[in-house]
């Protein structure tokens, strides 16, 4: 799969959570398009402004300003910022710097023609967290009825294959 040429939305970062002596991580992975969430973020698009324009570059759903303007979320793009993050965890989106900067050979849509099947016909993607565990090291001991147990782990790298 090509890499998109704009920037992520959000830089999904991995999340960790330690359970014992093993830790699992989230990671975002591409999935099926999700209609019913495109359509939820195009229709609350649509409600913060029209003049919005829709690229699909890569599989990635970008949202790009009317030319010569920029996207600022602490600003007068508040609302869409909110749309986008109602879906950022189904839907691989990103947003763009502006119309202009759009290349000539990524499919982009107005606002009021970018149906969710010119988006699946045009490669949107979906995003779908897949959790990882990880070994680490570590040892617990502790008491139980039965007596004294304790358990030891450590980190297996994955054999090249």
């Amino acid at each position: 799969m090509p890499a998109s040429r704009f920037p992520a939305l959000l830089a999904f970062t991995i999340t960790t959570f330690a359970i014992s002596a093993l830790a699992v991580h989230t990671r975002l992975v591409c999935a099926p398009f999700n209609s019913t969430a495109y359509n939820e973020l195009i229709n609350c698009v649509r409600n913060v402004s029209t003049n919005y324009a829709i690229a699909i570059d890569a599989g990635q759903i970008v949202i790009i300003p009317p030319e010569g303007e920029s996207i600022d979320f602490d600003g007068a793009d508040i609302l869409l910022g909110r749309c986008l993050a109602r879906v950022c965890s189904v839907l691989n989106v990103a947003v763009g710097s502006d119309s202009g900067s759009v290349p000539d050979d990524v499919p982009t849509q107005t606002l009021e023609h970018a149906n969710a099947e010119w988006a699946e016909a045009n490669g949107a993607e979906g995003l779908q967290g897949l959790i990882v565990p990880d070994m680490v090291y570590g040892r617990m001991t502790g008491h139980s009825a039965d007596g004294e147990y304790s358990m030891s782990a450590r980190r297996e790298e994955p054999a090249d294959g």
